[in-house]
This record gives C-alpha cells, structure tokens and sequence, in this order.
C-alpha cells in the first residue's frame, strides 16, 4: 500500500530479516525519526521496559506497534505507538492525518515497524521512541515514503559506536 507522501527516499519499505536486532542490523541504516509524540506521558511505561536510568543511557532496538485508534476523543486520526504491549505514545498527528486514509481504505488496523528507545541517562532521564517508518517488520507491512528533509531526524550519536 503507498501512502501519500510528497517526497520520497524510498520507493517500497525495507522489510527487516528476522534477526535485525540480534544481527544488529539496525546500526547500519540511517538514524531513525522522532515521529513518536507523547512519550513523556508514558514515562513510567517506558522505565518499565528499559529500567531506571543509568549512566549512558540507552539505544534498544524494539518492535514498535502502529495501532489505529479511530474513537480517541483528541484525535480522529490518532495511531498509538505501543511496545511490549505498552503504550509509549502516539504517531505526530501530521503523520496520523496522512496514514489513517490509506490504512482506513485498505482495512487495516495496525501495523509494525523497527524503533530505538533512546535516552535514559543519568543526566537526562526522558526516554524517547524513535522509529524507521520506511521499514517494515513484514511483508504485510505498509508502504510510507519519507519526505527528503524531514524535521524530525534524530542522528545517531557521535562516537557512540563504530559504524562504517
């Protein structure tokens, strides 16, 4: 399924192989993006997953769930990010506006992408959820093309590790 972005930087979603997080082939692609709104909300949910913070913090990689939620009172539109069955918060509404049709108009109710839980140190405790849209978990996955420039990039951190 294509959803209607303007620009693109990848025709088709990336389906991820099975053992992306064990291979740790999420460290070779692009930084993922802050399209996770709300995670402060969910603080406690999220320490729950990653546990109390520590020294350095952490980068976890992480199946994230896309969940439509067509009766939220706040937002007609709203896809709730959820981990480990956790709700962490929700998809920018300005994505959510774009998603929803095209998930609407093909039945689907939720689908799932690659993310990072970053954050978590010692000097600075909030924990956030960054995902890759442009990859996909399955070959059910949705297809969403990306905008070339995009706001909401966070970049992988300076010499948090090698990377080629």
């Amino acid at each position: 399924m294509r959803l209607p972005w303007k620009q693109s930087r990848r025709s088709t979603p990336s389906v991820v192989p099975f053992d992306w997080i064990e291979a740790h082939a999420w460290m070779q692609w692009d930084a993922p993006r802050n399209y996770i709104a709300g995670e402060v909300s969910y603080a406690k949910a999220l320490m729950q997953i990653t546990g109390p913070p520590c020294a350095n913090g952490y980068c976890w990689p992480v199946v994230v769930r896309l969940l439509r939620e067509p009766g939220n009172p706040h937002d007609a539109n709203a896809i709730r990010a959820e981990v480990s069955g956790a709700r962490l918060g929700y998809l920018r509404r300005h994505l959510a506006a774009q998603v929803t049709p095209a998930l609407d108009g093909a039945g689907l109710r939720e689908f799932w992408v690659p993310g990072l839980l970053r954050g978590g140190s010692t000097s600075a405790t909030h924990v956030g959820c960054h995902v890759w849209l442009d990859r996909s978990i399955n070959d059910d996955g949705v297809e969403i093309k990306l905008p070339e420039h995009d706001e909401w990039i966070v970049p992988w951190p300076i010499n948090a590790w090698e990377r080629p």
